[in-house]
């Protein structure tokens, strides 16, 4: 993934969640240079079907697309691996148990149990062999894992220590809820338990991601060593831009 960005000496790679999911959404983030955007079947309404034209501009425009699952949701799992998803964010890890779980829906075997179909976009539907596929697909999928409560925390070395993973995504808000100063993100407990998981993550070669919805966030985030950025979300940045017009002619 291009890293675009940088502040003291970090370059990283910084694109929104979407709360608004279209391809033409995707389009518009895309040419505004994001390198990346996430679309969110967490906390939207976003099934499967709808993500299909969502792929594919993003594909047009060169920029990957991150698609967040639950983590239990094995259908969903083999649904958008399916249709040539590569980078797959898991929410809410927390043990080695949750991750090896992660790396099983997400990966053919011998490193996985994906559920195998070769009809499908991801495997050109049927034009690619089968076992180029297969091992095409475990080498090209990129694993990211969140962690966002004490318990994640307090598991992380065993959780980094896990096959497969390439990135540990640290969820401030509900880091901070865990910690019990809901959306107070940079209190010293949370701040320490943000640096414990990123020098777990440095430590075993993975690389570090956050959440964050302001321009400081981004630079605490870079200097903590975060080379994936998610900032915000597509809603917002509508509505903020909206507010700052509103506000010139106020």
């Amino acid at each position: 993934m291009q890293r675009s960005h940088a502040h003291g000496g970090t370059s990283f790679s910084l694109g929104p969640f979407m709360k608004c999911p279209h391809p033409e959404m995707v389009e518009v983030l895309a040419r505004g240079g994001f390198d990346f955007a996430v679309a969110d079947m967490e906390h939207t309404p976003l099934e499967p079907a709808a993500l299909y034209p969502m792929v594919l501009a993003a594909e047009l425009h060169g920029m990957p697309l991150v698609v967040r699952i639950p983590l239990r949701n094995e259908m969903f799992f083999k649904k958008v691996l399916d249709l040539g998803v590569r980078y797959v964010q898991v929410p809410f890890v927390q043990t080695a148990a949750d991750a090896e779980e992660a790396t099983r829906l997400s990966h053919f075997s011998p490193e996985g149990g994906r559920g195998l179909c070769r009809f499908v976009r991801a495997a050109g539907f049927s034009d690619v062999p089968k076992d180029d596929y297969m091992r095409g697909a475990n080498e090209d999928v990129r694993l990211v894992l969140q962690i966002e409560d004490h318990v994640g925390v307090n598991n992380i070395e065993a959780i980094t220590a896990v096959p497969g993973i390439d990135t540990i995504f640290i969820g401030p808000w509900d880091l901070s809820a865990s910690y019990g100063v809901p959306g107070d993100v940079w209190n010293p407990i949370v701040a320490e338990a943000m640096q414990k998981v990123a020098t777990s993550v440095t430590g075993k070669g993975l690389r570090l991601g956050a959440f964050t919805d302001t321009a400081e966030g981004v630079q605490r985030l870079a200097e903590l060593g975060a080379t994936l950025i998610e900032y915000g979300s597509d809603l917002q940045l509508a509505y903020q831009g909206g507010a700052a017009l509103r506000a010139c002619f106020s």
